[in-house]
């Protein structure tokens, strides 16, 4: 999914325009931030990983070390463009490693490249013994080799997903920040410290998220074989507050109430252990203030999960909501929050990842408009 980074209260104050996401979008493309970077709060959403994948593959594409395919395309993919895009992948992936001094998790650098997906990361051995010896001018034929797409080693792992139809991703930048790093490292001091009870953690934190994605799967899938009758128990569910427990359906729409039903709870599980999570490693990946919030927008008729995105912590919150017109509703529910700000950002789900587009096409004054707010 394609993200947008920060809104900019400054501007709309300055043109007296309310803080939604209708304001933003009349803002011009490139509006200046009117404050120092160093003031700007980040959200958390992988601009950092956007930033070094596109340079990445403009700069490989610009010197002929590679075609990248055209960012709408338009047939299959060759394997030339696959080639491409493994390539300024695992570069990609080399540079923000090196930047950040560790081997992340590398998914958003994966999203960036390959747009919306399930991912299994690689394995950090194919990154560790280079890391040391990257500032080495010798090191060159040795970086060639490890980012080489038939280097065996990057043995990660991306499957095509998408959200299902009528369901639309909402994002807020809660304007304060986090520390990624701090509240990774220590994350994993407290594993550690308590590595049994961690691992406990983790795999049910790891079967919650695999039972989110496979719910997600069926209702795409039930979308396609049972379209009509996706398309009214949406509806009805789009009108009610989750989990709909007195949504009554008939026998052909019965699977898809309950896709929605295992979605909904499936994703209240994986709250639950990310906020057990900051209760025992002592890091605010959910806060109290956050949990309040979210649990508000999950009051919203059409919401069907609301949480904090990647890392968490004071970064950004999402929301995806049934149909397109819960989106007012959220936002309504957003303005009015006292206890901290949660302005809208312009973000969309989108499934295509890295490519090349024609600076005077409409596809670039569409690119122009969703990086406005940067």
């Amino acid at each position: 999914m394609r993200t947008v980074s920060c809104h900019f209260p400054t501007q709309l104050a300055q043109t007296s325009l309310p803080l939604t996401s209708a304001s933003l979008a009349s803002l011009p493309p490139f509006c200046p931030v009117l404050s120092r970077i160093a003031t700007v709060h980040k959200t958390g959403l992988g601009s950092s990983a956007a930033m070094i994948t596109s340079l990445t593959g403009a700069l490989l594409h610009h010197l002929g070390a590679l075609t990248l395919p055209p960012l709408i395309p338009s047939s299959a993919p060759t394997s030339a463009s696959t080639r491409s895009l493994t390539i300024v992948h695992n570069v990609a992936q080399f540079c923000h490693c090196l930047a950040q001094g560790k081997i992340g998790s590398g998914f958003d650098v994966s999203a960036a490249v390959h747009g919306t997906h399930v991912y299994r990361r690689f394995a950090p051995r194919v990154l560790e013994g280079l890391m040391p010896r990257a500032a080495d001018p010798l090191a060159g034929g040795e970086i060639y080799k490890v980012v080489e797409p038939a280097n065996v080693e990057w043995d990660g792992e991306v499957r095509p997903f998408a959200l299902p139809p009528s369901f639309h991703l909402l994002l807020a930048d809660i304007d304060a920040g986090s520390s990624t790093p701090k509240l990774v490292s220590q994350v994993l001091s407290w594993r550690a410290r308590e590595p049994f009870e961690a691992k406990q953690l983790w795999a049910r934190l790891d079967s919650s998220n695999t039972a989110v994605a496979n719910a997600f799967t069926r209702l795409s899938g039930l979308a396609v074989s049972h379209a009509a009758e996706y398309a009214a128990v949406v509806a009805q569910c789009a009108k009610l507050v989750a989990p709909w427990h007195h949504v009554t359906v008939g026998d052909e729409e019965r699977p898809i109430l309950q896709a929605l039903k295992e979605l909904h709870h499936a994703f209240l599980t994986v709250r639950a252990c990310m906020r057990e999570l900051s209760t025992k490693a002592n890091v605010p990946i959910e806060p109290e203030e956050q949990t309040r919030l979210l649990n508000a927008c999950m009051a919203v008729p059409g919401v069907i999960m609301a949480g904090v995105p990647g890392a968490g912590g004071m970064d950004a919150i999402f929301c995806i909501t049934l149909e397109e017109g819960a989106r007012l509703a959220v936002e309504a529910a957003w303005s009015g929050w006292k206890e901290m700000s949660a302005g809208p950002l312009l973000a969309r789900q989108s499934s295509g990842g890295l490519g090349v587009v024609d600076e005077r096409s409409a596809e670039a004054v569409d690119v122009a408009r969703a990086v406005r707010q940067r």
